[in-house]
């Protein structure tokens, strides 16, 4: 079988990262695309595709893309169900992002990368922490 998207599109909205319960990063976000031909009315239809990342690939879509940026993914189509909060159950299809590309100039991206630096550096302090409250005082040789 064969399960393979690559798709191209600009970012709806700014990434806000998550962490899920192993630490792994993780963030939802949707991708505008618009299709190759206008609607009677002239329009260009844009269809929005929900996606998903996780780890490294998170990390990098956080740190390098912001909303408007066009970005070019390669993935497989994921499904899932879900009971909402009222009790109704849902399936959601989502693209599960497993490579990103670059479609904007360096420019914009080195910008964004500079404004996200100070989230990098509270993770890497975080991720310090964490180390250092799991160390087992037997480990230690002195």
């Amino acid at each position: 079988m064969l399960n393979k998207i690559v798709i191209q599109g600009r970012l709806t909205k700014d990434l806000t990262p998550r962490s899920m319960p192993n630490g792994k990063s993780t963030v939802g976000f949707s991708i505008a695309c618009d299709r190759d031909y206008k609607d009677d009315n002239g329009d260009r239809v844009t269809d929005f595709v929900d996606c998903v990342a996780f780890g490294p690939t998170a990390d990098f879509l956080c740190r390098y893309f912001g909303k408007g940026k066009m970005v070019l993914l390669e993935g497989r189509i994921q499904s899932r169900k879900f009971t909402n909060k009222d009790g109704i159950e849902k399936n959601v299809h989502e693209i599960y992002a497993e490579k990103v590309h670059f479609c904007d100039n360096k420019k914009d991206s080195d910008a964004l990368a500079q404004k996200n630096d100070s989230f990098a550096k509270r993770e890497i302090e975080k991720a310090a922490m964490d180390d250092m409250v799991n160390i087992d005082l037997n480990d230690i040789p002195f």
